[in-house]
Parts: C-alpha cells; structure tokens; sequence
C-alpha cells in the first residue's frame, strides 16, 4: 500500500508542477530538478498561485526571504487567501 501511495503522490506531483508554473508565469522553474515541496517552501509561488486563481487574493509583498519567519509569514497569507475564497 505504501508504495502505491509513493507512486500516486509522485504521479500527483508531475501534473501538478507544470499546471501550477503556467498559472504563476514560471513554466521553467516548474520544469526544474527541485522537488515541488522544496520549490513551495518559501511562500512565494503559493502567493502567486493564489493571485493567478483570485487577483489581490494575497494582498502582502511577496518577496523571496531565507529567512523562516518571512516565508511562514507568506505561507500564512496563502492560507487566509484560500480561506477567503
């Protein structure tokens, strides 16, 4: 069963990379070597996501940061604009 949940996860994240990098304008970097969770973690290309579904759905300066406070801060924004939705 594990594996078949690996596989399906694997699947899901092929479809999903190339959908979301043509929504947020970034088809290259969704085509890239680096694993979706790793491409997600700062916060940037979620808050893209949702403005490219809702426009201003994420009203906050979206900027890439190393630093964790700022991308939970962004992560944070895109949950609250998924709730608004």
């Amino acid at each position: 069963m594990a594996r078949q949940t690996r596989s399906s996860i694997s699947s899901l994240e092929k479809s999903l990379r190339p959908w979301i990098g043509e929504l947020v304008g970034d088809a290259a970097a969704a085509s890239g070597p680096t694993p979706l969770a790793e491409w997600l973690r700062d916060g940037t290309v979620l808050c893209a996501l949702a403005n490219a579904v809702h426009p201003r759905a994420v009203r906050a300066r979206v900027e890439r940061s190393a630093l964790p406070f700022k991308q939970l801060e962004l992560i944070r924004q895109f949950v609250a604009a998924c709730r608004r939705l």
